[in-house]
C-alpha cells in the first residue's frame, strides 16, 4: 500500500496545474497592465471590443498550432496590423497597432506581465504614450501550456477624451495634469513639456495636430515611451525672417525677382539698379542727381567763360602792341645780308 501511495503522489506531481488557477482571464491581463501604467503615472488603456477579439483570436491560433516560431504571425502569415484592418478597426483610418505575446508551461498573467517588463519592446508597448485602447486574450493547448496576448491600438483622428481616460476600480488613482498649449518661443517653435499623466496622443489632441506628425517631428517610434519633463516639439522653428537678413542682402533681389516683379505705380520711377528703393529713397536719389547735374553745368560754364575771356584778352592786346620798325643795318655791318 505504501508503494501504491508513493506512486500516486508522483503521478499527481506530474499532472499540469488546474487551468482555472493558471490561465487567469483577459480582464486580469488588462488590469495588471493598467496597474503598471498607473505606477508610471500613465492613464489606463481603454478596453476595446475589436482588439479583444483580435487578441483572443491570436492566442487561440497559437495554442492550436503549438509553435515556437514567430508568435505574431497569424493565419495565412498575417501580421497584427493586417488583422486589425481586416477586422475593421479604425474604419479605414490610419491605425497604430502593437501586439505582445507570452506563453509557457504553467504560465500565469502575473508571470507573463513580469516577463514583458524585462523585455524592452514589450515593456514599451505596456508603457507607450501613443496607444489608447487595448484587448487581451488567453488560451491553452490542453497540455499545461498557456498563451497570453495583448493588443494595443490607436486610431488616427479618433475621438478620444484627452486626459480623461477612466481608471479601473482596481488600479491606483493617477494624477493627470491637463495639457495646456505652450506659447511660441523666440525662434517661432512651439515646444511642450510633458507633465504627470500626459501622453503623446493627448498632446496631439490638444494642439490639434496628428500623432503621426508629432512622432515625425521628434523622431519617435510608434510605441514611444515618454516621461514627465520630456520636451516635445509641436511646431518647428520658423525660417529666418526678412528683418533678420543683413541689409546688403535685402536690397539686392535675385535675377528671377528682378525679371518677374511688376512695380506698382508708386514704384514706377525705380531704376534697374535700385528695385527695392522706398519713395523717400527715390526722392533723395532724385535730389542728389539734380545737385550733381547743376554742379557739373556750373563747372562747364565757368571753364567756357574763362576761355572766352582769355581769347578776348589776346585779341584786344594785339591792337595795342606795335610791331618794331626794321632798323637798317649800317653800311659797314659785317652781318648784313648780301643782295
Amino acid at each position: 500500500m505504501r508503494k501504491v501511495f508513493l506512486i500516486a503522489l508522483l503521478l499527481l506531481a506530474t499532472l499540469p496545474a488546474s487551468p482555472a488557477a493558471a490561465q487567469g482571464s483577459p480582464g486580469e491581463v488588462i488590469a495588471l497592465i493598467n496597474a503598471y501604467r498607473a505606477e508610471n503615472g500613465l492613464p489606463a488603456y481603454k478596453e476595446n471590443a475589436t482588439l479583444m477579439q483580435l487578441a483572443q483570436g491570436q492566442a487561440d491560433y497559437l495554442a492550436s498550432i503549438v509553435t515556437s516560431g514567430d508568435v505574431h504571425a497569424g493565419p495565412g502569415g498575417t501580421r497584427p496590423r493586417d488583422r486589425a484592418y481586416n477586422a475593421g478597426y479604425g474604419g479605414g483610418a490610419t491605425i497604430f497597432i502593437s501586439e505582445i505575446v507570452k506563453y509557457g508551461i504553467n504560465e500565469t498573467p502575473q508571470s507573463a506581465v513580469s516577463w514583458w517588463k524585462t523585455s524592452q519592446p514589450h515593456n514599451d508597448t505596456m508603457l507607450a504614450s501613443t496607444y489608447v485602447e487595448i484587448g487581451a486574450g488567453v488560451a491553452t493547448d490542453g497540455n499545461g501550456r498557456y498563451y497570453y496576448a495583448a493588443v494595443t491600438g490607436y486610431i488616427s483622428g479618433g475621438v478620444y477624451a484627452a486626459d480623461s481616460a477612466s481608471q479601473p476600480s482596481s488600479a491606483p488613482a493617477v494624477v493627470m495634469i491637463p495639457v495646456t498649449i505652450a506659447k511660441p518661443r523666440a525662434d517661432g517653435s512651439v515646444v511642450h513639456i510633458i507633465r504627470q499623466g500626459q501622453t503623446l496622443w493627448t498632446v496631439a489632441a490638444v494642439y490639434e495636430v496628428s500623432l503621426e506628425q508629432l512622432l515625425q517631428l521628434n523622431n519617435l517610434p510608434e510605441d514611444a515611451v515618454i516621461f514627465p519633463g520630456d520636451e516635445i516639439t509641436v511646431k518647428p522653428a520658423s525660417e529666418i525672417q526678412a528683418t533678420d537678413t543683413p541689409q546688403s542682402e535685402e536690397a539686392v533681389p535675385t535675377a528671377t525677382q528682378r525679371s518677374t516683379r511688376t512695380p506698382s505705380p508708386g514704384e514706377a520711377e525705380q531704376t534697374a539698379g535700385e528695385p527695392n528703393s522706398t519713395p523717400a529713397q527715390l526722392a533723395q536719389s532724385n535730389i542728389s542727381s539734380a545737385e550733381k547735374a547743376a554742379a557739373q553745368n556750373a563747372t562747364v560754364k565757368l571753364v567756357v567763360g574763362i576761355a572766352l575771356v582769355s581769347i578776348l584778352g589776346v585779341v584786344a592786346a594785339s591792337f595795342f602792341i606795335q610791331r618794331p620798325h626794321r632798323t637798317e643795318p649800317p653800311d659797314n655791318d659785317p652781318f648784313a645780308p648780301i643782295d
